[in-house]
């Protein structure tokens, strides 16, 4: 033995649609919708019969918004 700490794999996580709607703050129907119209990032897994998004997926998708909804504007315009 190396004397090295052996750290058991950890399962990945995957949100499912009510809790991408959670993370995102928005309703859950929202969400369904945007699935629906493509608007929405593909899923990262499918499990059963249910998709699942990995929460960085979420995280990188969701734009910063402000309180109106709208994405907010940069300077680079």
């Amino acid at each position: 033995m190396t004397g090295r700490k052996r750290t058991p794999n950890r399962p990945t996580v995957y949100l499912s649609a009510g809790q991408a709607a959670e993370r995102l703050g928005c309703p859950l129907n929202t969400v369904t919708s945007y699935i629906r119209r493509n608007q929405f990032p593909p899923h990262d897994a499918i499990i059963g019969r249910n998709r699942g998004w990995l929460p960085a997926t979420i995280d990188q998708w969701n734009p910063p918004r402000t309180s109106q909804g709208q994405p907010e504007e940069t300077d680079d315009q």
